[in-house]
Parts: structure tokens; sequence; C-alpha cells
């Protein structure tokens, strides 16, 4: 009997000895990640800094003035259905369609105009009718 207590013994502590090694390998491996992450911020904060803060080749980022989806006398802000659309892309594409905020001229064939800025920019204007896209660029 004594002899299969000493073996359960020298079992735990086998097993014990390899979890330790096993969470040391974890542990360091860890920390590497923690200092690649650490380093990859830095290096991207150190680069939005350079640039002044600005985004996409130094113009800034896309400021939506005004977006309408229709005709002449009938129509619908989009506004908040393109700068959704665009999120923080650079050079976004938007299709124009009833998707945008409805369908304000039934029949009719409708136009999308968006009125936009890049940064501090002047303002520009980009057009796509109805089922066509158009690419609002900052470059």
């Amino acid at each position: 009997m004594n002899t299969q207590f000493a073996g359960k013994r020298l079992m735990c502590a086998l097993a014990f000895i390899g979890l330790g090694v096993v969470s040391g390998a974890a542990s360091a491996q860890s920390q590497e990640y923690r200092r690649g992450y650490d380093q990859g911020y830095r290096d991207g904060m150190a680069a939005a800094q350079s640039r002044g803060g600005q985004e996409y080749g130094g113009r800034g980022r896309i400021h939506i003035a005004e977006a309408l989806y229709g005709v002449r006398d009938a129509s619908c802000d989009a506004r908040e259905a393109v700068r959704q659309m665009i999120g923080r892309y650079p050079n976004p594409t938007i299709t124009a369609g009833n998707q945008l905020c409805g369908d304000p001229a039934r029949g009719a064939r409708k136009r999308l105009t968006v009125t936009y800025r890049c940064g501090d920019s002047a303002l520009m204007r980009a057009q796509a009718d109805e089922g066509d896209s158009i690419t609002l660029n900052c470059q």
C-alpha cells in the first residue's frame, strides 16, 4: 500500500511541475503579445501626430454638409444614412437608392446629391442617379 501512495504522490508532483512549465510559457507569450500591442499603439499614435491629427493623406475626415435624395420638388434628407455608410473610410462608395431615406417621389427617377468637405477643405459636391454609385474622394 505504501508504494501505491508514493506513486500517487510522485504523479501529483509531476503534474504540478508540468502545469508550472505550461503556465510559465503561456505567461511569456502573453507578455510578448502585450509588448507588441503596446508598440503598435505607440507607432499608430506617433503616425497620427506626425500628420497633425488628420487622416487619409492629410486632407482630413469626410464631413457631410448635405445629402438630398429625390427630385427637385420631392426629396428627403439622406445625410444620416450617408454618414453611416461612409464610416471612417477615406474614399467611400455610396449607392443612390430608396434605402437611404425612403422613396420621396414614386415612379420618378431620383438623384442623390451629396455636399461634403474633407477636413477643412472647400465644399465639394457629388451626384448619382438612382441605382448608380458615387465615390467621395478625399485625396
